[in-house]
């Protein structure tokens, strides 16, 4: 029965945001194949985060279609914030001074999102803080141990 359906070659890749952005937009994302270094992004609104990666020479309209991927919100409709500041879809994201320095996997810059609403207008930029861990208990914290203190030799 197999000879009923033509063999073939099925490989298994991990999509990213960025898979989904170019397949659901059918452009070529750029910024695959560009020259340039890496930036790390964590795009907030609410309490929803998105952490993705770019190149420097990724414009803000390429970002917008990354999270169209994954919000299902239209570009149009998206308005995103560096610092308060509204950032413009033709600029890169260097231009916008997000780089491989300043937004690194460890500590990634952040990218308030706003979203257009029914009358119109763009939601006011609204970020929910992050909650703080509870403070370890004594028996959790780091002990001094006998002999490991600094003692001044003289």
């Amino acid at each position: 029965n197999l000879a009923r359906f033509p063999q073939r070659e099925f490989r298994h890749s991990r999509k990213t945001s960025r898979d989904f952005a170019s397949e659901s937009s059918g452009i070529r994302c750029p910024y695959r194949s560009a020259v340039g270094m890496d930036v790390f992004l964590w795009i907030r609104r609410h309490k929803a985060s998105i952490f993705t990666d770019a190149k420097e020479s990724t414009t803000v309209f390429e970002l917008k279609k990354i999270i169209e991927g994954i919000m299902k919100k239209p570009p149009q409709d998206q308005r995103l914030y560096k610092d308060d500041v509204v950032l413009e879809d033709n600029q890169t994201l260097g231009d916008c001074g997000f780089t491989s320095q300043s937004a690194k996997a460890q500590a990634p810059a952040t990218v308030g999102l706003a979203f257009r609403q029914d009358d119109g207008e763009f939601e006011n930029l609204f970020v929910a803080p992050l909650s703080t861990p509870p403070e370890l208990p004594d028996v959790m914290k780091p002990q001094e141990q006998p002999g490991t203190q600094d003692q001044n030799v003289q």
